[in-house]
């Protein structure tokens, strides 16, 4: 099953993205926005503002530098090539919405939830809607949906690697580390919890790195876009409907369904991994901030980590966990946690 979705939502954006090149090139995919830069960023990885001017973005560099991990990871796939990174950033950005739904299948199966339920994920608008525009976000949803099969299979060290991958695609995947840490707090584990800690320390080093190439730390940034990424809770959603951004009343339809959906699906899978995981990104997206509400798709692909972890909460309580991996529970992911 998990090849049947993977394949059939890879071959359907396949087809899109070859018939859309066909007719306006590569260049559509990389117009304006957000996928502009990663093509930069791609084409010179180590740091540097060349480009940058041309778009009047050069002090946003630093910032836009410390989610290196899409856009590195797009440059070892054009083998270093700047003329080939477009194209590779365009198929790792397909190649991962489509494993998000395959990956979900595998971890509804070893949730004992029947695996077909893993499409309810591509009804999150912002995976689909978003294929013709490379974005950083398929691929942290796709490295946190495989960092949690790895933890419930026995494979903890592969599982942190794949959460130190994603806080280096995104930063705000070092949320995530709240489920694990969560998890060794209840066990007493302090040896644990350590080893999950780690797991910022690349985007750290990096971060020092892009400090002494570009002058600041991405996660100090003086720019309009990382300032306005996060406010207290409704803030920004306060100040969006104050301006009246464009398509304000989609967008906070959006956010008032996503929090809704995390916040029952929060309550049906509470103590359990992907419960914590709902619940906490659920939070931030009541804390988003008004850059973050300004525009419809870019508001939707901000939401989809917590709309596909409450999707597949719901499709895990609805199947009652009535069969669970063996030893699934003895590894302390799918077993509800007790409070203490």
């Amino acid at each position: 099953m998990a090849w049947v979705l993977s394949g059939a939502v890879a071959l359907a954006l396949g087809v899109l993205v070859v018939t859309t090149a066909r007719h306006q090139g590569q260049g559509t995919f990389f117009v304006e926005g957000d996928a502009y830069l990663f093509r930069l960023i791609a084409q010179r990885p180590l740091g540097s503002t060349h480009g940058w001017a041309a778009v009047g973005r050069v002090s946003e560099a630093p910032y836009r530098y410390g989610r290196i991990g899409f856009p590195l990871l797009g440059w070892v796939l054009a083998l270093g090539r700047q003329a080939w990174v477009g194209w590779s950033l365009v198929v790792i950005s397909v190649a991962s919405i489509a494993a998000i739904p395959g990956i979900a299948a595998v971890l509804l199966a070893d949730l004992g939830a029947p695996p077909a339920a893993a499409a309810v994920v591509l009804l999150a608008p912002g995976l689909l809607l978003n294929y013709g525009h490379p974005y950083a976000d398929p691929l942290l949803v796709a490295l946190l949906l495989l960092a949690c099969v790895l933890e419930g299979r026995g494979h903890r060290p592969a599982a942190l690697f794949a959460l130190t991958a994603a806080i280096l695609v995104k930063e705000i995947a070092v949320f995530a580390l709240v489920a694990w840490l969560w998890g060794a707090w209840v066990r007493r584990d302090s040896r644990a919890a350590a080893a999950v800690a780690a797991t910022a320390t690349p985007y750290l080093a990096w971060s020092v790195w892009i400090r002494f190439r570009l002058g600041s730390f991405p996660f100090l940034a003086h720019t309009y876009s990382r300032a306005g990424a996060l406010s207290p809770p409704f803030v920004g959603l306060v100040q969006a409907v104050t301006a009246r951004t464009p398509g304000v009343g989609t967008v906070v339809a959006c956010v008032a369904v996503t929090v809704a959906l995390g916040a029952v699906a929060t309550w049906l899978e509470r103590g359990t991994r992907i419960g914590v995981l709902a619940g906490v990104y659920t939070v931030v997206t009541i804390c988003l901030g008004k850059n973050a509400l300004t525009f419809l798709l870019e508001n939707l692909r901000v939401l989809v980590v917590a709309q596909v972890f409450g999707a597949l909460c719901v499709a895990v309580a609805i199947a009652g966990r009535r069969h669970p991996r063996d030893g699934a529970a003895d590894l302390g992911l799918f077993a509800r946690i007790s409070y203490p």
